[in-house]
């Protein structure tokens, strides 16, 4: 059995193809990028991180021959990605965990006593840093007639989105 292991995390991409005896076939790694536009803010490019998966199965697949028969990844959960439903294309760069651009929406809700009922609904409090529960808010930076929440989602769905277009 060979097991292709994919980490993508904040700093960087790496790959590795491993067999039945824990030999490692190929490996691969690729630095990503982040943005800082605004104090506070740190972002990455949805498409780089998608680009840097794709290469690495590429590249490992052509360097070791057959497919892999399992595929394990780890990645960035925290990161949100918000993209056009229709053509799967990124709407804007991806907010990573240490985005704190919500900071003020999140410290609102709280003092408006929202946490409890967030906590008791999730297990996890209001936090800046968290942005599977903050999607409506980075939703609210874009114009009205702009709908992405069909196409919100953390970084490993996206995974998904992008090879099945679903």
């Amino acid at each position: 059995m060979r097991v292709l292991a994919i980490d993508q995390g904040t700093t960087n991409t790496k790959a590795l193809l491993i067999d039945d005896q824990g030999r490692i076939l190929a490996r691969a790694t690729a630095p990503l990028t982040t943005v800082y536009p605004n104090p506070g803010w740190a972002e990455q490019s949805s498409a780089d991180i998608w680009a840097s998966v794709q290469a690495f199965i590429a590249g490992i697949a052509a360097e070791a021959g057959p497919p892999p028969d399992a595929i394990a990844i780890a990645n960035q959960r925290e990161t949100l990605v918000l993209w056009d439903s229709a053509t799967s294309q990124p709407i804007c760069p991806a907010p990573i965990w240490q985005c704190r651009r919500i900071a003020d929406d999140c410290a609102r809700l709280i003092a408006q006593g929202h946490d409890p009922q967030v906590n008791a609904a999730t297990g996890l409090g209001i936090n800046p840093l968290s942005r599977r529960r903050n999607s409506p808010g980075f939703c609210a930076m874009f114009p009205p007639q702009r709908t992405c929440m069909p196409g919100v989602a953390c970084a490993q769905a996206r995974w998904m989105h992008g090879p099945c277009g679903t």
